[in-house]
Order: structure tokens, then sequence, then C-alpha cells
């Protein structure tokens, strides 16, 4: 009884030295692959050399902030995971990924976006390159029409129109310096805990109706975009839910109500009227009873 006590006790002994030494040796290896400073100050040399005026890069991980210190001439990519219109202003992508990650990387780009050259490897570190859509889908977006958008503020006893363009890489529509925050203009925002380039449209004052109009918007199969709050608002008490509304040609064609705490950003989609060349009229219509705290942003584009 006693040997076969002492057996169980040496075989026990033997099975925690063995997963205390896989457990050493799972640590190694994965130290072994964390990018030294000089893996990501190599990768992003290589990119500095190769990349053009309009390209940008993107980290996998996300959050080791090292490559953008080597690459602050260079545009940034921040969403986690990126959609299509965080992506439309650049020729090409760049992306630097920690060994081991490149497939987690790859999935961050929208499905349309293909990598177009062989991996190169600096240590620890994969740069890859990607190219947007050999054809692009899109015959309309928001962004490229905003300045011809009419942009106005519905009251119960008036119309405010919104005259002040502002062109620049931040387009924007300003109705009255009294209210800096109520503009409709490109941005960045951070939606939930992920950075989007959407366009800021947040509720008015005294319960109006904010309407964004396009006119002579080219048909398509489809209208589609995203959606959301961000993350300030997510956090606040206050204020009312914001409805948003598309109408094609007069008529409401999507709705969506966000509650005060409600997250992400959110893909949206409808079909358009079969046969049309162009759209007599594209309007979104932002509401809420009460706009404190009420921020709130989209994207929009018409695919074929």
């Amino acid at each position: 009884m006693e040997d076969t006590s002492k057996r169980w006790a040496l075989g026990s002994g033997a099975l925690l030295v063995m997963a205390a030494l896989g457990v050493l040796v799972a640590q190694a290896y994965q130290y072994a692959s964390v990018p030294s400073e000089e893996d990501w100050a190599s990768a992003a040399r290589y990119v500095e050399r190769q990349a053009g005026e309009r390209d940008a890069f993107r980290v996998e991980p996300e959050w080791d902030s090292r490559p953008r210190v080597y690459l602050q001439g260079m545009s940034y990519v921040p969403a986690e995971e990126a959609t299509f219109f965080d992506l439309d202003p650049y020729e090409r992508v760049w992306i630097l990924a920690e060994s081991r990650r490149e497939t987690r990387a790859v999935s961050r780009m929208p499905p349309s976006w293909r990598l177009t050259s062989s991996p190169e490897t600096f240590g620890s570190v994969t740069v890859l390159m990607a190219s947007p859509p050999a054809e692009n889908a899109t015959r309309w977006d928001v962004f490229s029409a905003l300045k011809d958008a009419k942009v106005r503020r519905e009251y119960g006893d008036k119309t405010e129109d919104c005259l002040s363009y502002r062109p620049g890489p931040f387009q924007s529509w300003r109705c009255r310096k009294a209210d800096p925050w109520l503009y409709v203009g490109e941005t960045l925002q951070t939606v939930t805990n992920d950075t989007h380039r959407c366009l800021w449209a947040m509720p008015i004052d005294r319960g109006g109706r904010l309407v964004i109009s396009f006119k002579d918007v080219p048909g398509g199969a489809s209208l589609r975009g995203h959606y959301g709050q961000p993350i300030d608002a997510i956090r606040s008490k206050r204020g009312g839910p914001v409805r948003f509304e598309v109408l094609v040609n007069g008529e409401v064609a999507h709705r969506k109500v966000f509650g005060l705490h409600e997250e992400g950003f959110l893909p949206w989609s409808i079909p358009l009227p079969a046969g049309e060349d162009s759209l007599d009229s594209l309007d979104f219509t932002v509401f809420s009873t009460d706009k404190r705290d009420r921020f709130f942003c989209f994207t929009a584009r018409v695919i074929k």
C-alpha cells in the first residue's frame, strides 16, 4: 500500500514538473514572437520607403503604439474593424502585424480589399500591403456629395437653412455660430470603443428636426452605411432617444431609434427602386426630444 502511494506521489510530481516545463516553454515561445523595438523600427522604415502620398497604415495588434511613433508622417487607420469609408480616402493600406497575427490583421479589413504583395518579414513583424477592389461598386457616397447637400433645421414655426459650407479634409455645413456642436460634417469619432470616419449629424435644439437633402442621386441596387452614437453619448444619462430616418423620393425607407446607451457602429442597408437611373430626392433626418449629449454620426453610399 505504501509503495502504491509513493508511485502515485512520484507520478503526480512528474506531471507537475512536466506541466511547469510546458508553461515555461510556451511563455518562452510567446516572448520570442513579441516584436522588439528594432523589429518595429525596421518594418516602419521599409513601409516609409515604399509608401506613396495617399497610402495609410494599420497595426496588429491595434493597441501597440510603437509603429505609430516611427510612422508619424503617414495616415493611420485606427478602426479595429475597418469599414469601406475608413479606407476609402487611401490608395493603399500597409499592415504591420505581429508574427502569427497576420490572419487576424487581414480579417479586420473590409472583405473587398485584397492583398497585392508578398509578405515581408522583419524579425517578429510581418508587413503586408492591401489595395482597394479592382472595380469600385460605389455609385454615390455622402462625403463626395456633401458640398452639394441642402442642410436645414425644421422647427414647428420656422425653417432655418444652413448656408455656410466649409471645404477641406473635414468639410462641414455650419448653421449658427452660437451652436458650435450643431454642424453637419466629416469627422473621426470613437463609436463605442472603435474610431470611424463618419458624418457628424447630432440632433438639434428645441425638438427640431435636422434634414440633410440630396437631389439627382444616381440609382443603384441598394443604399448602405453604418451609424452609431459616439462613446460620450453612450456614457451619458442626459438627453432622449435619437431617431434616424432615410427618405427615398419623399417616402420613409428606413427608420432606426437609438436608446440612450445603445452601442455599436451598426450596418444598415435598404433596396432602391429598380429601373431608376437617378433618385428624385434622398433625405437623411435626425431627431430627438432632448438633444443633450445625443452625439450621432452615420455613413451612406449607393451600390451598383
